[in-house]
Formats: C-alpha cells, structure tokens, sequence
C-alpha cells in the first residue's frame, strides 16, 4: 500500500507522510526542497488516520495487533496510547477512526470478541484516555462503520450483512438509536447530511489533487536527486583516476 498524507505545521510548512506497506516516512517541504526524517513507524497492518489541527493526532492498528494512538509535538511523534490484543483481554482490534466534532477528537474502534464471535464498537475522547466507552455491540456478521457530524450530533452508521444501524451521539456524549422517520426535523438533518457528504467529497477531491501535484514534485526532486548523485560519483571517479595519473608522474 502506497500513500500520502499532508499536514501544515504551526509556521505554514508542510509536512508530509508517506506510507509505503507497513512503514511511514516522514518529509518537510521548505523553499522548494523536500527533507527526509527517515521512517517514523515501521508497523503498521493496513492505514494510518491522520488528524490534523492546532493538535495533530495519527492512529493505526499495528502489525501484532495493537492499537496506536500519537501526538505531534516538536517534530516527534509521542505515543499517546497503546491498546494490546493479547490473549488475557480476548480482542482483536479491527478498524479505528480518528473524528472530530466541536472542540472534541474522539478515536473510534472496532474489535472482535473470539470467545463469543461478537464485534463491539468503542471510543475514545482525546480529554478522558484512560476511559473506553462501549457504543454497540454485533454479532459476526458486523462489516464496518461510518461517522458524519450533524449540526447537534454525531451519526454513526453501524454496517452489517443483514441491515445498517444508525445511532446518535449528542453534544453530551450520550448514544440514542437515530429515528429515521418523515418529520421535518430528520429531513432537516438528512439534507444537512447530504450537504456534509458533498463537501467532504470536494475536499477529498481537493486533497487528492494535492496529494498529486506534491507526488509529482517529489518525483522531479528524487530524479534531480539521482541524476546529481550519478554526476558526483561520475566526478569521484575521475578524481580517482587523475590522482593515479599524478601519482604515476610524480615518481617518473
């Protein structure tokens, strides 16, 4: 798996993480050069999530299943939390989100439950990380979920092979089934809905358009790159040999 992510800094550089399979590399573009920071994670299983913001988080299930939780700070990733699967707590993690609603970051998590092949649904608020709070739990048949804000809320869609399962929780964290019924105030909410969905997809397409132009400079600077290395060693090589030749002179 290859991909880019891009965060700006507090002073406007850019920061860029490209993951390639299960490492993370790590650049800052300054005045048209882009720097390496070399590999700043080297485990993980599938994506990373990346928030970013006056606080920049990243989370990722690791590749001996565990799940990460860092901070940016001064340039370094500080672990936050790190959540095992070890056999005593009988989980396996299987997807995490990082989301935002208001002022709050909250880290959702899905896990599978072998002694009973039940999947749960968890989060996390970035302000309480010692406490995990439980949202749902399913049978196997669990596939995944999906978070969007609404204007006093937070809808999350539960997916399953049978059916998709809505809930709601409010501005004070607490979860209530979401009532999808033909009353003006769910048609309220599912336009604004509608609308949160469209402008996250012009912001995805806006990211990934910047995502390829950054692609396309780095590729120009990894060829410049290349192409002065091979002038340097083309140039230390006939440095070499016209040493030899003085040397041969010298001792005529």
């Amino acid at each position: 798996m290859e991909n880019y992510q891009i965060l700006t800094l507090n002073s406007g550089q850019p920061l860029i993480l490209y993951q390639e399979n299960e490492k993370v590399y790590m650049y800052t573009v300054y005045s048209g050069r882009i720097q390496s920071h070399g590999v700043i994670f080297d485990d993980l299983s599938d994506q990373l999530f990346l928030h970013p913001g006056e606080v920049n988080y990243v989370s990722y299930i690791s590749t001996h299943g565990r799940l990460r939780l860092y901070q940016l700070k001064d340039m370094r990733f500080l672990e936050l939390l790190s959540l095992s699967n070890d056999a005593g707590e009988h989980r396996e993690f299987l997807q995490c989100r990082l989301h935002a609603f208001h002022s709050k970051i909250f880290l959702f998590y899905s896990v599978h439950n072998p002694e009973d092949s039940s999947n749960s649904l968890f989060y996390i608020s970035m302000d309480s990380l010692q406490k995990s709070s439980l949202l749902c739990q399913k049978n196997y048949s669990f596939q995944g979920f999906s978070i969007m804000n609404l204007p006093n809320g937070i809808l999350i869609a539960v997916f399953s092979k049978e059916q998709t399962t809505y809930l709601e929780m409010d501005s004070n964290l607490q979860i209530h089934p979401f009532q999808n019924t033909v009353s003006a105030s769910s048609t309220k909410a599912f336009q604004t809905l509608e609308k949160e969905f469209q402008k996250q997809k012009q912001q995805c397409e806006s990211l990934q358009q910047e995502l390829y132009q950054k692609n396309n400079e780095i590729l120009t600077l990894k060829s410049t790159q290349k192409h002065i290395t091979e002038q340097y060693n083309d140039l230390a090589d006939f440095s070499g040999k016209l040493q030899e030749e003085l040397r041969k002179v010298r001792y005529l």
